[in-house]
């Protein structure tokens, strides 16, 4: 709705307290304009488009700007250009690329174990013979990662 404003005052809190005239001719003597119209050099005998809204809690009318609706991201469904049975989604050729990744990452899975254990291991040996050394703690992980794969045969595990 459109607004005359008949005057305007600012009380010690920086409200704007406004009296207006509606369209319809008819007076509000005392509403207060919302937040956003402080930055706006406000003046009587303006006109200002807004919309009213009376506080439930304290009867107060407040008069805000009107806002634009800004769309939802379901309000539109996004168009995709044709394409032939042939040609796939480009979301499919991304689903197809990522499930390598996926599958590549696994793969590297027991890799990575080694690779961790051995150096988790390492550590804790040269830790355990008292000589934390980079040297030993390398000579540690080495023999480690060689007999990584060793069968369970040896006399000491049993049946």
């Amino acid at each position: 709705m459109t607004y005359k404003i008949e005057w305007i005052e600012v009380n010690k809190y920086g409200e704007q307290k406004v009296s207006l005239t509606r369209p319809d001719g008819s007076k509000l003597l005392e509403a207060k304009l919302g937040k956003e119209f402080k930055s706006q050099n406000i003046t009587a005998g303006q006109t200002i488009e807004g919309n009213e809204w009376k506080s439930p809690k304290n009867g107060s009318i407040y008069i805000f700007p009107v806002k634009e609706e800004e769309p939802t991201a379901y309000q539109y469904k996004p168009v995709y250009p044709p394409r032939s049975p042939s040609q796939s989604h480009p979301a499919m050729e991304y689903q197809k690329e990522v499930t390598k990744n996926v599958e590549k990452a696994q793969d590297n899975t027991s890799h990575s174990v080694r690779v961790s254990s051995t150096m988790r291991d390492a550590v804790l040996l040269a830790i355990a013979q008292e000589d934390p050394s980079h040297e030993n703690v390398l000579e540690q992980r080495k023999w480690l990662w060689k007999h990584w794969s060793d069968p369970d045969d040896d006399p000491i595990y049993g049946d």
